[in-house]
């Protein structure tokens, strides 16, 4: 198993932080990497034309590796919502179809649902919340017709972890016609994903989370029924020969792939080179690893939870990195948060639970800290 990375860290002694799915720390690689983009800025005639398109194209080869895809697949984009526009932007629903998503969903896949559905008058599906993650991802196939046109899916439940049976979902999509759109942003890095295997239409990940990079940037991967679609935005880099700077061109024709989906300025010198050190940095711990490491923290802290004050689900119904911790008595949430802020225990409130995801960088003292304030309260 790995050993604990927080040396790779600039974390503060006094602080135990088990909030990796709000947003993660920024290891030291990424942190030199995007120093050094900011100082290329200072003197950009040491920046030859080449490198608008190296860090770029090195980030899809990374994320591709992570992912096992093909690395055209892979376009840049600003956001998780503008990744998910590609999908909705390209999605023509008629009237007497829905879309399906799970109760609870991030409010940013619902938004995209809505947006889908107001241009065709449709219907939307929420499948209700069950017990058990079997049994949610049961009424969730169920909801699924050849009247579906779009399922939106995170395969962690970002607010309480529960756990989908990704691939389950996926065949009853390809079995109805179904697009398949995942948001990975709490999932991808820190749970091994086939995209090879899956084959949704679009997956979208954010990049400040599980994957070491800085805010406002995010990776779609694009399957083959969207591959040919109409791009969100217009600009000139995603278009053939727009790699030889040297000469004005209007050429209709966009590069290979993925590429015309690219936000503009995707190339940024700060952002793109951090992401890379995160994602190299991903691969060489392997997310199986990831979850091994935090499966050891979360069975330290099932054993020491008072169970008739607090719940968590079962293992086989979650991750081991988002625990969604149930208070008996829910009236008693927000005293417990304050609790843990004035012990420097940093958790999220999330609805009704309190979200705990715990990472490499996190020790048995962060664990036994957690519990000791949650016990005491």
């Amino acid at each position: 198993m790995l050993e604990c990375q927080r040396d790779l860290f600039t974390l503060r002694d006094d602080v135990h932080y088990l909030n990796c799915a709000s947003k993660s720390p920024l290891l030291r690689a990424s942190e030199e990497a995007s120093m050094r983009g900011l100082m290329s800025q200072r003197l950009p005639e040491g920046t030859p034309p080449a490198d608008y398109f190296a860090e770029p194209d090195r980030l899809r080869e990374l994320f591709a590796h992570l992912i096992h895809c093909d690395p055209v697949r892979v376009a840049i984009a600003p956001s998780v919502s503008y990744g998910l526009s590609i999908a909705t932007h390209n999605l023509r629903l008629r009237p007497d179809q829905n879309v399906v998503v799970v109760k609870d969903e991030f409010p940013s896949i619902v938004y995209a649902s809505l947006a889908a559905n107001n241009t065709s008058g449709g219907q939307l599906r929420t499948v209700p919340r069950e017990s058990t993650g079997s049994a949610w991802t049961g009424r969730l196939i169920e909801a699924i017709d050849t009247a579906t046109g779009l399922v939106s899916l995170s395969p962690v439940h970002w607010m309480y972890g529960t756990r989908f049976d990704l691939q389950a979902v996926a065949d009853r999509c390809r079995e109805t016609g179904t697009l398949l759109v995942i948001d990975g942003t709490q999932y991808v890095g820190a749970v091994p994903f086939d995209f090879a295997q899956v084959q949704p239409d679009l997956l979208v990940v954010a990049s400040y989370k599980w994957l070491f990079g800085p805010y406002q940037l995010g990776l779609a991967v694009v399957g083959d029924r969207l591959l040919d679609g109409v791009p969100f935005e217009h600009h000139w880099s995603p278009r053939a020969g727009s790699e030889d700077t040297s000469n004005l061109i209007y050429e209709p024709r966009y590069r290979e792939g993925a590429r015309r989906f690219d936000v503009g300025e995707f190339n940024n010198p700060i952002t793109v080179p951090s992401l890379n050190a995160g994602l190299e940095q991903v691969l060489a711990w392997t997310p199986a690893a990831i979850q091994e490491y935090c499966g050891a923290l979360a069975n330290r802290l099932m054993q020491q939870l008072d169970d008739s004050r607090y719940s968590l689900p079962p293992a086989e119904d979650r991750y081991a990195h988002i625990l969604g911790i149930s208070l008996k008595d829910p009236g008693r949430i927000v005293s417990v948060v304050q609790a843990l802020s004035a012990r420097n225990v940093r958790v999220s409130k999330r609805g009704p639970v309190l979200r705990v995801s715990p990472h490499v960088y996190n020790t048995t003292d962060d664990i036994d800290a957690l519990a000791k304030v949650l016990n005491a309260n």
